[in-house]
């Protein structure tokens, strides 16, 4: 199994699977490893045994979990073509991009210094139902660790996984309710503040999609630029 295939495997599989290492080995049926899970001291807990074939831009991943019980299990991850990181099935990748002339937040994060980010200013969310029938969606929300950069604007990818099947699935996305967030000074060059009058917005903040098996995910896009403040005086 040469290194560039590795690698590949590597960006695609959870996080907690990269520990698999050089003993793969790639035959026939795909790439078959074995994947350790380690207690907080170190010492081996289980090891998972895993096949993934690569078919029509999935990798589906399937094995026998090493832990008490020996589940089967399968991940199917499907390559997103706007950017390296791939979107687990059920799931939905949601894409907030404004101009870089708008400014960033800050360059550090939890994660140290990453360049311009401002992810943490927006928050997405998922729903089904309408008036009196609304209820969450998905298990997990996962922030993206940086921004990216597109030609002259920011980009930031949200994922929501654990979305149901045949269900009208309602994705929004809002400008976080604080003061640095709605009309406080960026860093950066161009305009970074909103005028006077003016916040920063998402436009057209909801957008509905439904996943079914044949189409296990979805991506949506929006767009956050400065729009006429039309909260009531306070």
């Amino acid at each position: 199994m040469n290194a560039p295939k590795l690698l590949l495997l590597a960006g695609l599989v959870p996080l907690q699977w990269l520990a698999f290492g050089y003993a793969a080995t790639f035959g026939p049926d795909g790439i078959r490893f074995e994947v350790t899970h380690v207690n907080t001291d170190g010492s081996t807990a289980y090891k998972d045994k895993a096949v993934a074939k690569f078919s029509q831009g999935r990798l589906t991943v399937t094995g026998t979990s090493g832990a008490r019980g020996g589940r089967q299990f399968e991940r199917v991850l499907i390559k997103d073509p706007r950017g390296p990181d791939p979107i687990p099935a059920n799931a939905v990748r949601i894409y907030i991009r404004y101009r870089k002339a708008l400014g960033f937040v800050s360059t550090a994060t939890a994660f140290g210094n990453v360049g311009p980010y401002s992810c943490d200013a927006f928050t997405v969310d998922a729903h089904t139902g309408g008036l009196g029938a609304y209820q969450n969606a998905g298990n997990s929300i996962v922030n993206p660790a940086k921004m990216r950069t597109e030609g002259s604007d920011y980009v930031c990818g949200f994922t929501i996984t654990g979305l149901p099947d045949n269900k009208a699935v309602t994705v929004s996305a809002v400008v976080d309710n604080e003061p640095r967030f709605l009309t406080g000074p960026w860093l950066g060059e161009g305009q970074p503040r909103p005028p006077r009058g003016s916040v920063r917005s998402i436009l057209r903040g909801v957008q509905n999609l439904t996943l079914t098996k044949g189409n296990p995910s979805g991506i949506v896009t929006f767009e956050m630029t400065y729009a006429p403040d039309t909260s009531p005086p306070r």
